[in-house]
């Protein structure tokens, strides 16, 4: 496989696990608004979702930064304060980790 190749496929799986990971933290947003959510605060998860909202803007653009421009915090948050047993976490950690390898 060649570099592109390679590089075609990181992007590719970077997309589906975002989407993946937005479309969980859309349901726990909808259950934290009505009081029941799991995992952290409406405001918290409403910023994820906008952290999140954006490395998938720039993968569907085609528009990543360079690795080492790239944000982080969402792997941190989840780690630091939320269950460990968290699909949801698990799925915002392996979209974060997908788009660094993009």
């Amino acid at each position: 496989m060649s570099g592109g190749e390679l590089g075609l496929r990181r992007i590719r799986q970077a997309k589906v696990a975002a989407a993946s990971a937005l479309a969980a933290l859309e349901i726990e947003l909808e259950r934290t608004r009505v009081g029941k959510g799991a995992v952290s605060t409406e405001q918290e998860l409403a910023l994820i979702y906008r952290h999140l909202r954006s490395m998938a803007d720039c993968l569907d653009t085609g528009n990543l930064p360079d690795s080492g421009n790239r944000p982080r915090g969402i792997g941190r948050v989840v780690t630091d304060s939320w269950p460990i047993e968290s699909t949801l976490g698990e799925l915002l950690i392996a979209a974060e980790k997908a788009y660094f390898n993009a």
